[in-house]
């Protein structure tokens, strides 16, 4: 019906394709599927879909990566690699905000030091302290620049140092940093930190920036118990 013609016979799979000629209206391949489907022997009729490769970045390491496969980061890919509109807030330790595969994604004013109370978030000892740099790399690493990892998108990268060379860090500090990275129009603040407990100043800074628009994220904890660590 409809000048249908069978293309392709595929025995094991038991479906044949059927092409229509380019002339054909919609109604008549709705009233091809109407009528065969009527058939005993026919079981479905569907659009025989068409789908594209999903786009892969050409970083070397991103065949060792799970979590971009996880999110589904290579279908969103196809449309874009991301924005550098959007400002990621990484309150941590310091960042090699220099490094290859994090410098293009970077401010031009990476950030500031909330645990030595200076300017620059670099790390004091980046061979022990590689946290923030790890941390930037999941949130931002330059996606297909041919170098290490593909982040999650190409967004604008801040470090708010908070935490020093031994992973630790004040209240205090951290919620500096917090209010620091809201008022520098941050979108998102990745606090990957936890314990300590519950505190006023904490919930305050907290609230200070998602009042500013931004999105606070916070890890909820390594033990996978089901407690979450504050301010998850």
């Amino acid at each position: 019906p409809g000048n249908a013609e069978i293309v392709h016979t595929n025995e094991k799979l038991r479906y044949v394709a059927v092409k229509f000629p380019a002339s054909a209206a919609d109604a008549a391949r709705e009233n091809f599927v109407e009528a065969v489907t009527e058939k005993d022997h026919v079981k479905y009729a569907e659009g025989n879909a068409t789908h594209e490769a999903l786009t892969t970045p050409n970083d070397p390491r991103f065949g060792d990566q799970y979590a971009p496969q996880q999110v589904g980061a290579p279908t969103a890919w196809d449309t874009t690699f991301g924005s550098s509109d959007v400002t990621i807030a990484v309150v941590d330790t310091g960042a090699q905000y220099d490094h290859p595969d994090l410098a293009a994604n970077y401010a031009s004013d990476p950030g500031r030091d909330f645990a030595d109370g200076d300017s620059d978030p670099y790390p004091d000892v980046p061979s022990d302290e590689y946290h923030a740099t790890h941390v930037s790399g999941c949130a931002a690493g330059v996606i297909d620049n041919g170098t290490g990892v593909a982040g999650q998108g190409n967004s604008t990268l801040i470090n708010g140092r908070a935490l020093d060379e031994s992973g630790s860090g004040s209240t205090a500090d951290i919620a500096d940093a917090i209010q620091w990275a809201a008022d520098r129009g941050a979108d998102v603040i990745n606090l990957s930190l936890g314990g300590g407990g519950y505190t006023e100043t904490m919930k305050n800074a907290v609230s200070y920036a998602t009042t500013n628009g931004a999105l606070v994220i916070a890890a909820a904890g390594n033990d996978g118990s089901s407690s979450v660590s504050y301010p998850a």
